[in-house]
C-alpha cells in the first residue's frame, strides 16, 4: 500500500511537471501568480508560511531514550535474553549448587553490545548533523525585480531564479530562457552524460524526465546560464518524493538480513529440540524435573553467548 501511494505521488508530480512544460510563459506566470520580476518580498513571505521551507523532510529524529531501547531490541540480544532467563532456572532456581556467573556474563554481554551500538549510532548522527550544518547553499533569486543571493530553504513557488555553471538546482523549475545550458541529471536518472536544456515547449510524446524545459531539484548546472521559475518545492519535488520514500523505511543490509535469519534458525531449533529432548529424557529416566533441566540446558547450549 505504501509503495502504491509513493508511486501515485511521483505520478502526480510528473503530471504537474508535464503540465508546466507544455504551457506558454505568460500562462505560467498567471498560474503561479508571479511576474517576470519575480515575487514581492511580502508575497514570498506569505507563501513560505503556507508551503513551508524548501527542504526535504526525512522524518522526525527519535529521542535518545527510544534509540537506546531499540538498540537492545536486536535479534541476537533477544535470543540471549531468553537464554539468560533459561539459565536462571537451570543454574539458580533448580540447581543444588546455585551459580549466577553465567547469567551475569550473558546480561553483561547484552548490555555492552547494545550500549556500543547506541553510542556508535549517536556519534554517526552528530557527525551527519555537523556536516549538514556546514553546507550552506544559496541561489540567485529575483525579488521585487532585484536579484539577490538567498538560502535555498527560503525559495517558494513562483520565484524567479538565475542559474549559472556550478549551481545546484534548488527546486523543480520551468526554464524560461537558456544559453548553452547543460545539466547533470545523474542523481535522478543515473545518466553519466549531461543533458542540454532549452526554453522550448515540451513535445506531446515526451515524459517528465525527458522534458527539455524542466530542471529538477538535486541536479546541477555544468555549463551555460538560464532563468527559470519555481514550480514545486520541498517534498513536492520529484527528488523530494524519492528521497522521502527511501529514508522512510530503510532497507536492511545483507548483514542485517543474515543476523535476522540466524536468529530465526536458533529460535526454531530451540522450539524443536527442547520439547523432543524433554519428552525422550522424561520417558527414559522417569524424572520429568531432570528432563526439563536437561532440555533447558540444551536450549542454552544451542546459543553462543558472544552472538552480539
Amino acid at each position: 500500500m505504501r509503495k502504491k501511494n509513493v508511486t501515485n505521488k511521483i505520478n502526480n508530480i510528473e503530471n504537474i511537471a508535464v503540465k508546466y512544460a507544455k504551457i506558454q510563459k505568460d500562462d505560467i506566470f498567471a498560474e503561479l501568480n508571479s511576474t517576470q520580476k519575480g515575487l514581492t518580498a511580502e508575497n514570498a513571505e506569505l507563501r513560505l508560511e503556507e508551503e513551508g521551507l524548501n527542504e526535504i523532510n526525512y522524518g522526525k529524529n527519535q529521542p535518545w531514550f527510544m534509540r537506546l531501547i531499540l538498540s537492545f531490541a536486536n535479534p541476537f540480544s533477544l535470543v540471549l535474553v531468553f537464554v539468560a532467563v533459561v539459565t536462571i532456572f537451570t543454574d539458580v532456581l533448580f540447581s543444588r549448587e546455585k551459580s549466577w556467573a553465567t547469567v551475569i556474563i550473558i546480561f553483561s554481554l547484552i548490555v555492552i553490545s547494545s550500549l556500543l551500538q547506541f553510542f556508535q549510532e549517536s556519534k554517526s548522527d552528530k557527525a551527519a548533523e555537523k556536516l549538514k550544518a556546514m553546507v550552506s547553499s544559496n541561489a540567485a533569486v529575483m525579488r521585487d525585480g532585484i536579484v539577490r543571493e538567498m538560502p535555498m530553504q527560503e525559495i517558494v513557488r513562483g520565484d524567479m531564479i538565475h542559474l549559472s555553471a556550478g549551481d545546484m538546482i534548488p527546486a523543480d523549475v520551468r526554464i524560461l530562457s537558456a544559453k548553452d545550458l547543460f545539466i547533470s541529471q545523474a542523481a535522478l536518472t543515473g545518466e553519466s552524460e549531461p543533458v542540454e536544456k532549452y526554453d522550448n515547449l515540451l513535445n506531446a510524446s515526451s515524459t517528465a524526465l525527458e522534458a527539455s524545459n524542466i530542471a529538477y531539484m538535486g541536479t546541477n548546472v555544468l555549463s551555460g546560464s538560464a532563468t527559470a521559475i519555481v514550480i514545486e518545492t520541498g517534498n513536492n519535488t520529484y527528488f523530494g518524493s524519492i528521497a522521502k520514500d527511501l529514508t522512510g523505511h530503510r532497507a536492511q543490509s545483507s548483514f542485517e538480513r543474515g543476523v535476522a535469519n540466524v536468529s530465526k534458525i536458533l529460535v526454531r531449533l530451540m522450539m524443536i529440540m527442547v520439547p523432543i529432548v524433554f519428552v525422550i529424557n522424561g520417558l527414559t529416566k522417569n524424572s520429568w524435573i531432570d528432563a526439563l533441566l536437561f532440555a533447558l540446558s540444551v536450549a542454552v547450549g544451542i546459543t553462543p553467548e558472544l552472538l552480539p
